[in-house]
Formats: C-alpha cells, structure tokens, sequence
C-alpha cells in the first residue's frame, strides 16, 4: 500500500563601470577607488589604505570627496528604478532618487521594462543603461563622504554628515568625525534627496542630438519618451538605433516578417525565397513541361507521379535547374552539369541554414515563454495548490509529552488539497503508535468533513506523500525523508477513504515514518517540519 523514498533532496563611465554610478569626468583617485568600483568590506588586515592613512573604520574604506565637473555622470543600476520596500532596509541599489514626502516624484535615472506601457515596451525595448548628465557641478554637501558619490537614500547623522544609507550599513560611528551613531533607524533626510532632484541636467542622449535640458527629477519620463533613445531592434537582428529611426530600420531590416501571398503564413523576408520552394499553396506550372499550368504545389505534387513526361526533369529543378532536354539526354546533362548543379545546392544550404536560424530563435523564445509561464504555474500551486507545511514548535516538550503518555498524538491545522478541495488534517505520534512506539515517528492522514464534499469524486484515490524537511542551512546538502501512499480503495476502506459521515475518518499513514534515532537530523531550534503533498494529477477542479 506505500513505498518509501527518500530523495535528496549606470551613466556610463568611461571605462563601462557598472558596479555603482561614475562620473564621465576625471576625479581624485584614492587607494579604495582607484579602479571606480564601489568600496567594499573586508578583513581589517587586508582592508587598503586611503590617502595613505591607516582606515579607523571597521568595514569602510576611506575615500576623499570626488568633486563633480560639469558635464560628469552616474549610471543607475536597473533595480534603482523602485524605491525601497516600506519594511526593508536598504539596499546599495536602490533608489537614491525616491522622494519619501512625494511617492510621485520618483526620479530614477534608469529605465527598465516594467516601467514602461506593455504596448511600448513590446515595440521598442529600453536601453539597459541611461547616463546622467548634470549641467553644473554637483555642490560637494550632495557627495557621501564615503564612497564619493552623489549621495543615494541620504540619512544625516546627529552630527549632521550626510551618507548613503548603504554607506552605513553595518556602522557604528561616523565615517567623519568617528563620534558613535546608530543609523539603522534613521529616516532618508527628504530636504536633502529634495534638492537632489532640483539638479539641473541634459538628455542622456545628448550624444545622439537631443538638446532637452531639465531637472533630474523630470530625466526618466522624458527619457522614456526621447526619440534620440538608443533602442535595441525588437525583431533581435542586433541592431541598435534612435528611436526616431526604428520606421527607418525596419522597413529594411534582415528580419523583417512577410505575409505570404499564397499561403498566408508570416515567414521572415530573408526566408521568403526558401519557403516560396517548399509552400504547398503556390501556383506553379508542371516541372516536367507537360502542359499543365496554373495549379497549386500540391496538386502538381499529386499529378506527377502520372505525369505522361515523367522522368524527363533534372532533379535538380527545384534547386533552380532549367533543364528541358528530354528524357533521353537527361544522364548527360546531369554529368555534364555537376559545377552548376552543386552551386544549387550550395545555394539551398546556405538558406536552409538562415531558415535553421530563424526556427531556433523561435525556439528560443517559446521556451522563454515556456519557462515564465512555468514560474507562474509553480507560484500559483504554492498559493492555492495541493501541499501543506505543518510546523510543529517546542518539539522537545511534546515528545516528552508523548513519550509519557500525556499527550501521545498531536494534529495538524485542517487544510484543503485545493482552493475548493478536500479538507485535510494531519496527525503525528512523535514517540510512535502501536507496534512503532518508542522506535518510530508514526505520521498519518485523516479526511475531514468538508464544505464542497458533494461536489468531490468518491472515494479518495489521490496519491499522498509525506516529507519530514531537512533544515540543513546548506540548500544542496538537505536529504528530506519522503514516505509516498498510493490509495487502493476497496470495501475495507470505507472508515478511511470515503465520503466522510462524522467529523472526520479513521486515519491512514505511516506508521513507521523515521527511526527515532535519527530524529536529531530533522529538529533544528526545537521546530520539526512535516509536508504533505497532494497528487492533483487526476483530480478535478472545481
């Protein structure tokens, strides 16, 4: 009746920096930045020096003040876009240009996908990256002390120096002055991000020819809308041109789609030649000159075989071959003729290839497609799906309780197999039942009486399995114990599987679950974890 398994379980800078925002021009290098990357923590013996003085404190580096110059630059890393959760610290990426007086004044300088419309982002793809472009230099107090950038979630300490907030991550005392400080809790000074977005800057893509000038705080939505934007073709060519100029490429582009004239079917334009030698519905005349004309590649198709001219045409004509010598000289021709004839297969390869291009980019993009719906699936099933995670806290307590007797058997919260399933409950002996007791964790299953009992097949006939989770830190390390119960229903089961007429049925299970001699592997910080899956493969939906 069961088997038992048990599985183991950015503006751009000048050199392409993308670890934090740069600026275009050239800055005072320091021993931490030198290489533009963001300073990061590490061994105090090993952490560097800056401006040849020993770093005081723990886990930052010291890095004099970059001085802005007009015309300098930031790239903003694409998760900059949203501001933080309300209940999450932050994080170095995130939105150094939020406003938290004004939740409509986000400012962020990089655009991403799902910023935008569902109709433009299909059409026309954002760049991956945007620059910065301020028209002035940047007023020093807006430079965290730290990492020398235009300040990111500004927080102001007690002693009034302003910081990234993922600047003082983990930070005890100013990175100034070193007076002690607890920013952990500090709000993002909005005078400071406030004045922030005031700052005058151009179009990102001023290098392209656009002469809009604004505030920082108005860069993304014009942006958005710049018809100088660099955008990616959205056919995947490879080809990168202003938005202005997409009509342009695409009229022209080597992935252009047509619409076949005689069969209707959307094929590229590179492949229109190869499809019009293979599509059924094209009319064409019969190869072996016969007479007939005007028909459909299909019909030839089924004429030739009685075709009175049979046998009379190069095989190589549907390669492009015009050969009308008759039958009688058709092995000569075919000898003769070998340059010209390989030359047409030669020719037919290279479009097969092209053609061979195009479907694996299809592929490619059904499997996406595949993949995403797939993610959305799995999320859906652990929302509303089949399982359910009993977490049992104070293990030591109940086991004792159990082990003398006071408290033998322990259940779970009811739940349902579905949204409008069968409704569940589990229940664990911890020192074991019956024949298992002091040796085994016993863990069983029992039908409850249920809200859409009338609507559900009967009797139960759904596969259920049971996995006791391994808590194991180390993900690839688990090894859960999995116990799996094929139901067999049969007249002898009417107390378990059936249409439950009490509260709920005698339970099924295992008896023998886990030896309690390993039990150890499983309890972590006093909680066990026992799931039980549903089988849904045959189950209906209501």
């Amino acid at each position: 009746m069961a088997e038992v398994d048990r599985p183991k379980t950015r503006a751009k800078t000048s050199k392409g920096a993308e670890e934090r925002p740069k600026t275009k021009t050239e800055r005072p290098k320091t021993n931490a930045a030198e290489n533009g990357d963001r300073p990061k923590t590490k061994a105090a013996e090993n952490r560097p020096k800056a401006n040849g003085k020993e770093n005081k404190n723990p886990g930052l580096l010291e890095v004099s003040p970059a001085q802005y110059r007009p015309g300098s630059s930031n790239k903003v890393h694409p998760s900059d876009l949203a501001p933080p959760p309300p209940s999450a610290a932050p994080s170095p990426v995130q939105d150094w240009l939020h406003s938290a007086e004004d939740p409509d004044a986000e400012t962020a300088v990089k655009v991403k996908a799902s910023d935008l419309p569902l109709n433009t982002v299909a059409e026309n793809p954002p760049p991956e990256d945007v620059d910065i472009i301020f028209l002035d230099e940047v007023p020093a107090h807006l430079e965290c002390q730290v990492c020398g950038q235009i300040l990111r979630i500004p927080k102001r300490l007690k002693c009034d120096h302003l910081f990234c907030s993922a600047c003082l991550v983990g930070v005890e005392k100013c990175p100034t002055c070193g007076k002690p400080c607890d920013p952990k809790n500090l709000p993002e000074d909005k005078a400071t991000t406030k004045e922030i977005q005031q700052l005058g800057v151009k179009c990102s893509y001023a290098d392209n020819g656009c002469d809009w000038t604004g505030i920082l705080k108005e860069l993304k939505s014009h942006v958005i809308s710049c018809e100088f934007a660099d955008i990616p073709c959205p056919r995947g060519c490879g080809k990168v041109y202003a938005k202005r100029d997409e009509e342009a490429h695409l009229a022209k582009c080597t992935k252009k789609m047509v619409i076949c004239e005689f069969c209707g079917k959307e094929i590229s334009a590179k492949g229109m030649k190869l499809h019009l030698k293979m599509c059924p519905l094209m009319i064409i005349d019969c190869p072996n000159r016969c007479g007939l004309k005007e028909k459909t590649r299909e019909e030839i198709n089924a004429h030739l075989p009685d075709c009175p001219k049979k046998g009379s045409v190069c095989p190589f004509g549907e390669f492009g071959c015009n050969y009308a010598g008759g039958r009688e000289n058709l092995q000569k021709h075919i000898k003769d003729d070998l340059v010209n004839h390989l030359g047409f297969l030669c020719e037919g390869a290279t479009e097969l290839q092209a053609l061979l291009t195009h479907v694996h980019l299809n592929m490619d993009r059904t499997n996406r497609n595949v993949t995403v719906l797939q993610s959305r699936v799995d999320a859906l099933e652990k929302l509303y799906g089949s399982q359910y995670i009993w977490r049992i806290d104070d293990y030591n307590k109940r086991f004792k309780e159990a082990k003398t007797n006071s408290r033998p058997v322990i259940y779970s919260p009811p739940f349902l197999s579905g949204r409008h399933g069968y409704k569940l409950v589990m229940s664990a002996a911890l020192n074991g039942d019956g024949a298992a007791s002091g040796k085994f964790l016993s863990v069983y299953l029992s039908i409850m009486r249920g809200e859409h009992d009338a609507l559900l097949p009967w009797p139960f006939v759904h596969k259920v399995t049971f996995t006791l989770m391994d808590q194991n830190p180390d993900v690839n390390e688990r090894e859960h114990m999995v116990y799996v119960i094929k139901p067999s229903p049969n007249g002898e089961d009417d107390n378990y599987l059936h249409r439950p007429s009490a509260e709920r049925n005698s339970a099924f299970g295992a008896q023998k679950f886990c030896a309690l001699d390993v039990m150890g592997k499983y309890v972590r910080e006093d909680v066990l974890f026992i799931r039980c899956y549903i089988d849904t493969e045959n189950m209906i939906v209501l």
